[in-house]
């Protein structure tokens, strides 16, 4: 039942969402009665825990973990609403219920570290190719960085050239004079 309730609840919340994606006011409103939600369901564990410490006969008992290990569940806390199942039925191992809601646990358990391990992998993923882009970002301004200083040794070594060649031509145009004030 618990299995049903579940998942018939979520989907109609994922149309909910779809129908009202731009509407702030609900989701204002969605937000702050999934938190009501959240405290209920976390008041009735608490209650639940309290029950299971009073109660003397089996029964009670059975459905005392039953019913703590629905609230944990809709918490999301499934490594301990899996061990409110299991108390439930070691109690009565016939309860079908429990049973069902136990796989159900745990394949939501599966689910969330499943999607824990992708999230993981995906940060890792992310660090990897921020890292490849630093290292080509670091290449790509020593490269840039070797040119300029390449271009500036052409431009000294033009320059020096320039230089050399004014030079060569002032000591030329200083002879030719001597020579023209020689023959004059």
């Amino acid at each position: 039942f618990v299995a049903k309730l579940f998942h018939i609840e979520r989907e109609h919340e994922a149309l909910l969402a779809k129908i009202h994606a731009d509407d702030p006011i609900w989701k204002y409103k969605f937000f702050v009665q999934r938190k009501a939600t959240k405290k209920v369901t976390k008041e009735a564990a608490e209650s639940y825990e309290k029950s299971l410490q009073q109660s003397q006969d089996k029964t009670s008992k059975s459905r005392a973990y039953y019913n703590l290990g629905n609230a944990l569940f809709n918490q999301k806390e499934y490594d301990k609403s899996i061990k409110a199942y299991q108390n439930a039925l070691t109690i009565n191992p016939k309860d079908k219920e429990a049973k069902q809601n136990l796989v159900l646990a745990k394949r939501q358990k599966q689910i969330q570290q499943q999607q824990q391990q992708q999230s993981d992998q995906n940060k890792q993923d992310e660090q990897n190719q921020q890292e490849q882009k630093n290292q080509e970002n670091s290449k790509d301004q020593k490269e840039k960085h070797d040119q300029q200083q390449e271009e500036k040794n052409k431009q000294k070594e033009s320059s020096s050239n320039q230089d050399k060649e004014k030079d060569k031509n002032k000591n030329q145009s200083a002879e030719q004079e001597k020579k023209d004030q020689m023959n004059k």
